[in-house]
């Protein structure tokens, strides 16, 4: 869940490296607010994605990938899990709501 950042090629894609789920982007940084303009153009490796097919988010990106992370966790039966959560918040471009 969350920025990919280790190429963005279908052959590095999550699924395809070990992972069962995957929601996020391919890349490292983006917006942090859906913007259709930008986010519904094909091939967008900034798209925000989830198991391959590009999806709509509503609201701030670091907020959404916490509550992503929060109904996977929630999710799982007892048995072990690996969750790899990545936010793009540690760098650019910086963008906060007006809270």
């Amino acid at each position: 869940i969350g920025k990919w950042h280790l190429g963005n090629q279908d052959e590095f894609y999550p699924t395809r490296r070990g992972f069962d789920y995957f929601y996020g982007l391919r890349s490292g940084s983006r917006s942090y607010f859906y913007n259709a303009k930008n986010d519904d153009k094909p091939g967008n490796v900034r798209a925000i994605e989830e198991n391959g097919k590009p999806v709509k988010f509503d609201g701030y990106l670091t907020d959404v990938f916490g509550q992503k992370a929060i109904d996977f966790i929630n999710a799982k039966d007892d048995k072990p899990f690996f969750l790899f959560h990545s936010f793009t918040a540690p760098h650019g471009p910086m963008h906060a709501t007006e809270e």
